[in-house]
């Protein structure tokens, strides 16, 4: 089974979705800041197939987190979620929306199971050109 980085910093929304993609038998891996799952995604002894990252994180935000990851794995599944603003946002950070995937907060535990395998499912590409990484 695929392995999922969830990073969000309330511990109760981090639980519920915790909860929803145990019970479809994903491998979790969880965060509560942007350090913590950099260090996470450095350490982990295996392959991370998805980030599942909230975009308001206190200090550096998701998008900011997304943006490193795709740096290291550019072929990194990334969904956004956030009960406070759009995708759109990680445009600032030199992410093209079209390429990352959001779901707004609230959401039902089928919408975020059924938008986790209909990404994981899907052909990935980076974001950015062959040989080229995001910019600072």
């Amino acid at each position: 089974m695929p392995t999922i980085l969830v990073v969000d910093d309330e511990h109760v929304d981090r639980e519920l979705i915790r909860h929803i993609l145990h019970r479809d038998g994903y491998n979790l891996l969880e965060a509560s800041n942007y350090s913590q799952a950099l260090e996470t995604f450095l350490s982990h002894q295996g392959p991370i197939d998805m980030l599942v990252v909230d975009v308001a994180l206190p200090g550096r935000n998701g998008c900011e987190l997304a943006k490193q990851l795709l740096n290291l794995r550019p072929n990194l599944a990334i969904l956004l979620v956030s009960g406070y603003v759009g995708g759109e946002v990680c445009k600032q950070y030199g992410i093209p929306a079209d390429s990352l995937n959001f779901l707004t907060k609230p959401f039902v535990g089928n919408d975020l199971a059924e938008r986790v395998r209909k990404i994981l499912s899907s052909p990935r590409q980076s974001p950015f050109p062959a040989g080229r990484r995001l910019g600072s």
